[in-house]
């Protein structure tokens, strides 16, 4: 489970290009829109991981969880060869739902959504995102 937060906040890092300017305000992601990048990561007493990550924007979705829907911005993201959807909150970009396709489909529902990135960014801010 470590392993999947430390690559949620690389992809997260490297998926949005660096500015010059001291806030970072929550990217306009559009259908349409990819990425492709690599990564690389080690955790002390573990072996080093990583690999090429796409991400390509599908379009949008409600999702209901409980009595709350979301709108949502739906990526396809491959990760090597495992590929999952993933549905994003359009407000914060917070995860809703994940659905991987790897030996079998499993779906992931985060309630309250798992926002990995809290905007704005900038300089000395901190924030914890946890998930059980």
């Amino acid at each position: 489970m470590m392993r999947k937060l430390i690559v949620l906040c690389i992809m997260a890092i490297l998926a949005f290009p660096l500015v010059s300017a001291s806030v970072l305000e929550k990217p306009d992601w559009r259908e349409g829109d990819y990425w492709e990048y690599r990564v690389g990561y080690g955790v002390e007493g573990a072996e080093t991981a990583g690999g090429e990550i796409t991400t390509r924007i599908l379009g949008t979705e409600n999702v209901t969880i409980g009595n709350t829907t979301y709108h949502c911005i739906v990526a396809k993201e491959k990760v090597n060869a495992s590929e999952k959807t993933v549905y994003y909150d359009e407000e914060s970009l917070a995860v809703v739902k994940e659905i991987s396709y790897d030996n079998e489909t499993e779906e992931k529902i985060y309630d309250p959504p798992f926002a990995f990135i809290q905007y704005p960014i900038f300089i000395g801010k901190k924030w914890n995102a946890t998930v059980e």
